[in-house]
């Protein structure tokens, strides 16, 4: 019986964490601070949506500071979504987020996750500006977008 050289196993294991490494990430997440909005008031992002066999799944987070009193004056969340494309091609669109999609945080704060989109296939693959436009509401401490690539 032959024995195989360990040092293969080991390279062969080399290039597979090394494949594994270099692969793109599924996820990523980018989170605006309120005093980072533009002079608009808008929370700006981008999103890298390359891969032409992929959707994706888009995702808002935030946390509000304010006690349960503060927070039961909120009537309603919404979000003023503008995409750009590429090509520069806009799209604008008003959501809601609904308020009983917030829950009490680890404090006297309110947070939420909420998906905004779920298997999204661009019409065009490239980087995507987004624009979101939120009420001005007392401590609330910025916007976050979640972006999850699927196959």
């Amino acid at each position: 019986m032959k024995s195989r050289p360990l040092y293969g196993y080991f390279i062969l294991s080399c290039l597979f964490i090394l494949a594994v490494s270099c692969s793109e990430p599924r996820v990523s997440e980018t989170f605006v601070p309120s005093e980072k909005t533009d002079s608009l008031g808008c929370y700006n992002f981008e999103l890298e949506m390359n891969d032409s066999t992929a959707f994706y799944d888009l995702s808002f987070y935030s946390r509000i500071d304010c006690t349960r009193s503060q927070f039961c004056q909120i009537r309603e969340f919404p979000l003023e979504v503008t995409m750009v494309s590429p090509s520069a091609v806009e799209y604008s669109e008003l959501v809601y987020i609904p308020v009983s999609a917030f829950g009490p945080g680890d404090g006297p704060d309110y947070v939420f996750y909420e998906k905004y989109r779920s298997g999204l296939v661009p019409v065009e693959y490239g980087v995507w500006k987004m624009s979101v436009k939120v009420p001005d509401i007392k401590g609330m401490r910025g916007l976050g977008l979640v972006v999850e690539k699927k196959q």
